[in-house]
């Protein structure tokens, strides 16, 4: 049953045939919100799978034939937390960048006809709707979590702003470390500013931080502090 959760009292009639049938039924859905409010119907006849939406190497592979190795690997979490995992994944992505740009511009597209978005991701088409910047900030955030809480076996939290102490997107929590991850999706980045809560977060040692991880629009970003490594949202989004 595709789209089940435009179906009245779907839960119901579900329930009411894995009673009375030997059957095991599939459903699915585009709206998890709405799937989720039929589950107490089904308690202890439903097992749930959340898919997500399509990987950008996927994307890349399917409409583009394009394969290549990930550099994030399924078992390879435990990597992630050295710097060098990061500086190599820049210079990977920067060599694929013709197929993880169409990929990503593509990617955009996909969800603003799955979700009826008019906030585009990709920077070519975002550049020609300035007053969407702000919006489209708000997106590359989200679209980076639900990226970082598919992984299985990562630890993933926001750090809210305490005291003196700035607010910082994503913690990454990978053994006894931790990489703090901020999102910047604009076409200017302030070294300065727009590198505060990862600075701070770094400069306590009780935390653990080597080297925190700054979420940008664009490739080109240089970042003066050694200990921040600039990537591009559709770079992090090609690491799996």
């Amino acid at each position: 049953m595709d789209e089940v959760q435009n179906l009245d009292a779907w839960a119901p009639q579900v329930k009411h045939l894995v009673d009375n049938h030997r059957l095991h039924l599939l459903v699915t859905g585009s709206s998890s919100l709405r799937i989720e409010a039929g589950r107490d119907s089904l308690a202890g006849r439903i097992t749930s799978i959340d898919l997500g939406p399509l990987l950008l190497r996927e994307i890349a592979h399917l409409r583009f034939g394009y394969v290549s190795t990930p550099a994030w690997s399924e078992n390879g979490t435990n990597s992630v937390s050295s710097p060098d995992f990061w500086l190599e994944a820049v210079e990977l992505s920067r060599r694929e960048s013709e197929p993880r740009q169409k990929a990503f511009a593509a990617f955009s597209e996909l969800r603003a006809t799955w979700l009826q978005e008019v906030v585009p991701l990709d920077p070519l088409i975002l550049s020609s709707e300035p007053h969407l910047y702000d919006l489209a900030g708000h997106m590359a955030e989200s679209t980076l979590g639900y990226f970082l809480a598919s992984i299985p076996n990562l630890d993933l939290a926001h750090f809210p702003e305490r005291g003196a102490e700035p607010e910082v997107d994503f913690i990454l929590t990978v053994g006894p470390r931790r990489i703090p991850v901020e999102v910047k999706y604009r076409r200017r980045i302030d070294p300065h500013e727009d590198t505060r809560g990862l600075r701070a977060f770094l400069e306590k040692t009780v935390y653990n931080a080597p080297f925190g991880l700054l979420v940008t629009q664009n490739d080109d970003v240089m970042v003066p502090d050694p200990r921040i490594i600039p990537i591009s949202l559709s770079s992090f989004l090609w690491l799996r």
